[in-house]
């Protein structure tokens, strides 16, 4: 399941791995693909990083947590 929210800046995501490791493998090509794309449509290749970090990863504890 992945549900997302792309506020400016930064984006959320709600995504549930199936597998020990699918959350790294997915979260890699997310990014790598986004950042191809962004430097491609901006014409800004081989000027930096789109992102700062390696993305953080939470447990959703309950269902507020989800909701919120």
């Amino acid at each position: 399941m992945i549900c997302g929210c792309w506020p400016t800046g930064h984006f959320h995501l709600l995504v549930g791995p199936r597998l020990e490791g699918d959350l790294s493998q997915f979260m890699r090509w997310l990014t790598v693909t986004h950042t191809q794309r962004w430097h491609a449509h901006h014409r800004t290749a081989g000027t930096g990083h789109l992102y700062q970090g390696r993305f953080k990863s939470f447990p959703v504890q309950s269902d507020e947590h989800f909701l919120t």
